[in-house]
């Protein structure tokens, strides 16, 4: 949420925000969610105070699998792609912990 904190990321709203107002980020790739207050606005520049924020427990596959997860901007959620040749295995999760679970539960799958 750093870059969120940039004023140079707020420049297309410079002049129609006013201080006291609320601005609200969410990192559909992480899942991370914060919630700022407008702290100083003027010509060209705003700065932020951080009021509220989340960030989800961080989760990756294990090492030793032959699958791993990658975020499909397109889609705009998370697939389970195989290492070796980048084939998608599965598409569509909302969080990598999803993705994460799948990769868990196909690999149990394939060893009984």
């Amino acid at each position: 949420m750093a870059d969120v904190e940039r004023p140079l990321l707020w420049k297309h709203i410079l002049g129609k925000i006013a201080r006291g107002d609320v601005l609200e980020a969410f990192k559909p790739d992480t899942g991370e969610y914060a919630k700022f207050v407008v702290t100083e606005a003027g010509q060209g520049f705003i700065k932020l105070g951080r009021i509220e924020a989340f960030t989800p427990a961080e989760v990756a596959a294990p090492e030793d699998s032959a699958l791993t997860t990658k975020w499909n901007v397109g889609k705009r959620a998370h697939d389970v792609i195989r290492k070796a040749d980048g084939f998608v295995m599965a598409t569509n999760f909302q969080t990598k912990e999803g993705a994460v679970a799948w990769i868990a539960d196909h690999q149990k799958k394939v060893a009984a």
